[in-house]
């Protein structure tokens, strides 16, 4: 007798894993092929500073920080108000705090740069490594500090009236590139090649030659390393080849990247027109004036846009990434800017533009940034003359033969 051959039957959950091993691998290839996942970028820097429950205000200049009105601000016990203006292309940003009289912050380190300019009022800045001693400096309007990278500080108001402090920061760089809150503002690691608690720390005052700009003789800059100015409204400047009577001074401090220069024009001129990187954030310290800021073409009335900005003490200002920019004094005296950016002497981070520096008084037609009086559009000095007239000014300028 034959003997039949019967086919085993698979249990119904091998049968049932064994159809998932074909089904699956198609499900989720054709879902991944037609409905890809979007990812959604966000800055967490500007989810950040939003967070902070203080006003923050935009656009391309502000009048005057020293009216510009605060809230309280809880991180930090004090007032304050965030300044992200067009110029600084997410790069690095601008804070006011303001500390009522006899009252300080509460102590703050974080893993980003700042330089410290005093707009109004009298303190104290407290600085110290973790289980050592407090360090103490003294300050006044006009007067520069940097607290150092990471480490912890305070300020105080001393005196009747309250402290108005004008911050630049690397924070938005920091902040967007860990998105992590707590590794920024509370992270141990001490750099000590930058503050080690030394004694002279803010005694220090060095000059050095800088030799990072072409064209110009290194031992005809004015430039000094330094951890604090008293009063960068009195800084000795040097003539610089930026126009007629023009002075500059660089200042290194803490090692940063971030760093300050300051500029000074005399009685009836006007600078030459250049261009450079993004966050060259411009605080005016002294008189009035106005900017020119455009794009898009080497003179001024063919640029798309063009801005004039009118300025006075207090005013602030970025110009946009690789916008020309030009300034002029319309004083009866001589007007004065500190200038805070990325164009640290010592290190310098060339994807942020700092390599732009490098040529910022090399006329155009030989690789340079900046515009000669000879190569500018000619409303440029037909305004000036204007508005020096307006205000009673005699000009200075030297004459012209332009350029066809």
């Amino acid at each position: 007798m034959g003997h039949t051959c019967r086919k085993k039957r698979l249990p119904t959950s091998v049968k049932f894993i064994g159809l998932l091993a074909v089904v699956l691998p198609l499900a989720v290839s054709s879902k991944a092929h037609d409905t890809p996942k979007t990812l959604k970028t966000e800055s967490f820097y500007e989810n950040w500073i939003q967070s902070e429950g203080i006003p923050i205000y935009r656009g391309f200049h502000i009048d005057d920080v020293r009216t510009l009105q605060l809230k309280p601000w809880k991180r930090l016990g004090a007032s304050g108000a965030y300044l992200v203006l067009d110029g600084m292309e997410g790069t690095d940003d601008a804070f006011l705090l303001e500390i009522a009289p006899n009252k300080k912050t509460l102590p703050e380190r974080h893993l980003f740069e700042e330089v410290v300019y005093v707009v109004s009022g009298t303190g104290r800045m407290a600085l110290w490594k973790e289980g050592r001693p407090k360090q103490f400096k003294d300050f006044q309007k006009g007067s520069l500090l940097s607290p150092p990278l990471n480490s912890w500080h305070e300020f105080y108001s001393v005196g009747n009236e309250p402290v108005r402090l004008f911050s630049v920061t690397s924070a938005p760089a920091v902040l967007d590139l860990f998105h992590n809150e707590d590794f920024v503002f509370n992270n141990n690691f001490e750099f000590t090649d930058r503050y080690n608690a030394e004694k002279s720390f803010f005694d220090t005052w060095e000059w050095f030659h800088y030799e990072g700009l072409e064209g110009v003789d290194p031992h005809d800059l004015q430039a000094v390393y330094t951890n604090f100015v008293p009063d960068v409204r009195k800084f000795e400047l040097k003539l610089f080849p930026r126009g007629k009577d023009n002075s500059y001074g660089f200042l290194q401090m803490d090692d940063n990247v971030v760093a300050p220069h300051v500029a000074q024009w005399e009685v009836g001129v006007y600078s030459k027109a250049h261009r450079h990187g993004p966050g060259s954030v411009i605080i005016i310290i002294d008189g009035k004036g106005y900017s020119l800021v455009w794009t898009g073409s080497t003179h001024y009335s063919k640029g798309k846009p063009f801005k004039k900005v009118d300025w006075h003490e207090g005013s602030v200002f970025v110009p946009p990434l690789w916008w020309f920019h030009q300034h002029f004094n319309t004083n009866n005296g001589p007007s004065r800017y500190l200038a805070i950016g990325w164009v640290g002497r010592k290190w310098g981070i060339n994807g942020l533009g700092t390599h732009t520096h490098q040529k910022p008084v090399t006329s155009l037609d030989e690789g340079g940034n900046q515009i000669n009086y000879e190569n500018e559009d000619p409303v440029i000095r037909t305004m000036y003359e204007e508005e020096l007239k307006k205000a009673g000014v005699q000009i200075r300028m030297p004459a012209i033969v332009y350029q066809k």
